[in-house]
């Protein structure tokens, strides 16, 4: 055997069990939901395929519809913890010293458990015991039913949501901060420029892809909040806080309607792939 079979065995051999592992772990369940998709399911009869009635379905489901514009208006709070933690990124790269406690400081909050997070917000938020109506009524103010109001309830949903992911944005701006080249500022400043200029005209085009890539995956974690809600509001009030994933969720092992809710799954992949492309090509054409 030649040495270039040789090698070339040696790494078939390197990279087989990884292909393997994807291929068990993602490709295999993913073409099964697909097939999930043309069929109907509810756990304890076989699955009967029905065509494409579960995609038409989707159009006349005006829940579903509800349940994407809950998604739609938690995504407002995406541009909020973007800009909030590239300015925290912007200020902790100008501080001389205490950078690194800053830096555990903001990713701690990233690397709290979520459920554990969520109960801490409930109680917070409790109408009767929370620290937040405690507060109100120590300045003689009415408690507020923070999870029992449809609107005040998405606000607190959104306001985890943020609390979770800007310290983990804030490390991820600043390492793209951190890694300009000196030599431009410098020249900038040669030229008269501030701290303004320098920001918009050096950090902000030099960090695109860093932001296009925080735009991305800040959207499909909109997409795919669930485990928050599911401890606050369990959906509620009257389904104002659900999402689609959520819902999708709920269709499976709730109603027991699996067929339906991979399509909704299968739907929702296609629409973030999808929105992922114009993203990166608008972020291309400003380059």
């Amino acid at each position: 055997m030649s040495f270039k079979k040789r090698e070339s065995m040696f790494a078939y051999a390197l990279v087989g069990p990884v292909v393997l592992f994807y291929g068990v772990i993602f490709v295999y369940p993913l073409l099964q939901m697909l097939l999930l998709s043309f069929q109907t399911y509810d756990f304890y009869s076989p699955p009967v395929f029905i065509g494409l009635d579960n995609y038409t379905r989707i159009a006349r489901d005006p829940e579903l519809f509800d349940k994407l514009l809950n998604t739609l208006a938690y995504w407002c709070i995406g541009p909020v913890t973007i800009a909030a933690s590239f300015l925290a990124a912007l200020l902790m790269s100008k501080l001389k010293w205490g950078q690194g406690f800053f830096r555990s400081a903001f990713y701690g909050t990233s690397m709290a458990p979520m459920v554990a997070l969520a109960v801490v917000f409930t109680y917070m938020f409790s109408p009767n015991h929370g620290i937040v109506n405690n507060l109100l009524t120590s300045f003689n103010l009415q408690p507020i039913e923070w999870l029992y109001d449809p609107m005040l309830a998405k606000i607190v949903v959104m306001f985890i949501f943020f609390f979770m992911n800007v310290g983990f944005y804030t490390i991820l701006f600043l390492s793209g901060i951190l890694g300009v080249d000196r030599n431009l500022y410098a020249a900038a400043e040669l030229d008269g420029a501030g701290h303004w200029r320098k920001t918009v005209h050096i950090t902000l085009p030099q960090i695109r892809p860093v932001m296009i890539f925080a735009v991305i995956l800040m959207t499909i974690s909109i997409f795919q909040m669930y485990g928050q809600i599911v401890i606050l509001t369990k959906g509620g009030p009257y389904g104002s806080t659900e999402t689609v994933f959520m819902y999708a969720m709920n269709k499976a092992f709730t109603d027991h309607e699996m067929g339906y809710a991979a399509t909704i799954v299968v739907v929702l992949s296609i629409v973030l792939a999808f929105v992922s492309y114009v993203i990166l090509k608008i972020g291309e054409e400003k380059e």
